[in-house]
């Protein structure tokens, strides 16, 4: 269930980036492409958790996916602060 979702994440990452790119708001395509580069790298760490066993790869897994959101939450406040002002960059 833990790889699925993890898999599931990536693919609505890679979504996520088709939309900015749509959208053509340079914030959300920046910060959706280093969200899901951070989530892929996520993946491929749990991936080597399960292969190596190494508890390191673990720790690199959450972290990389902690600061996956922290890209998509950032996203989000500085969104908010731009629907507040009234400003589109």
């Amino acid at each position: 269930a833990h790889a699925a979702l993890g898999m599931a994440l990536a693919a609505a990452s890679l979504i996520f980036i088709v939309n900015a790119v749509r959208s053509r708001d340079r914030m959300w395509i920046w910060l959706s492409v280093v969200g899901a580069l951070l989530l892929i790298g996520a993946g491929f760490n749990g991936a080597s958790f399960l292969v190596f066993n190494h508890d390191f790869s673990s720790l690199i897994m959450s972290g990389l996916f902690a600061l996956s959101l922290g890209a998509y939450l950032a996203g989000i406040f500085f969104a908010a602060r731009r629907a507040m002002t009234g400003s589109r960059r």
